[in-house]
């Protein structure tokens, strides 16, 4: 499965989770088929932060 052809460019999810405030690289990124990417970025502290990210919007999901 890919992501749909609606899909938010990826560079641009990308620039959002840069854009977080204790971003400091991504460690993991990859497209899953239940349809969402998972990202694994690590924090300025330190800590690892796992996300389910919309391809359509970019946003976490819950």
């Amino acid at each position: 499965m890919q992501p749909p052809a609606d899909a938010m460019p990826l560079s641009q999810i990308v620039a959002k989770i840069e854009q977080r405030p204790d971003f400091r690289y991504i460690d993991d990124l990859e497209w899953d088929d239940d349809g969402y990417y998972e990202i694994e970025y690590r924090t300025k502290e330190g800590g690892e932060v796992r996300l389910k990210l919309d391809p359509k919007t970019g946003e976490a999901r819950r």
